[in-house]
């Protein structure tokens, strides 16, 4: 009998995004519903190890990155986003600022071929561009900045530099406005 063939990272991130997908769509926690899932039914296959870290990763800072994300979609209210779009992003978010092992390219390339994938014409280009303009800004703020020690899990003080302007609201984060360009 031949071993089981470990997950690839791609299709950990896939069953990630659709139990995030369905965490959303019933509006259960993570937990709820990594807890739901039943390890000795028939048609239950086994759950990769990323894909639990990357959905208990992505709850633990939800709120965070819900904020990049409201700061960063232009013309666009979370809320308003398709379902599949709004989890990649948080996904994709998740590898980004916190999971230093996957470079950025990666994180943004798998996200963009899902959302070809499963979401509509338009998303592809969508969550590129979020994706992109994020870690660009990380990447600007690891230049201009020192690694923080106190935070290893954290990507230097990427998450704080784009986040000091987002404030928590209960249930939710409402980021602060950004001067446009030519207001006074």
């Amino acid at each position: 009998m031949a071993a089981a063939r470990r997950p690839t990272r791609r299709q950990a991130r896939r069953r990630a995004l659709d139990l995030l997908y369905q965490a959303d769509l019933t509006q259960r926690s993570v937990e709820r519903v990594l807890g739901a899932l039943d390890p000795v039914a028939e048609d239950t296959e086994e759950l990769p190890a990323y894909t639990g870290q990357l959905m208990r990763g992505m709850a633990a800072h939800q709120a965070t990155i819900d904020g990049l994300i409201a700061d960063h979609a232009e013309g666009w209210h979370l809320q308003r986003m398709p379902i599949v779009d709004r989890n990649l992003l948080r996904l994709g978010l998740y590898e980004i600022c916190y999971e230093p092992d996957v470079p950025d390219a990666v994180a943004i390339d798998e996200a963009v071929a899902l959302a070809q994938e499963l979401s509509t014409e338009a998303s592809g280009r969508f969550v590129n561009g979020l994706l992109a303009r994020v870690a660009r800004e990380r990447a600007d703020a690891e230049t201009t900045s020192p690694p923080s020690e106190s935070a290893p899990a954290l990507r230097s003080s990427f998450v704080t530099f784009l986040t000091r302007g987002v404030r928590n609201v209960t249930n939710g984060v409402v980021p602060a406005r950004r001067p446009q360009p030519g207001a006074a």
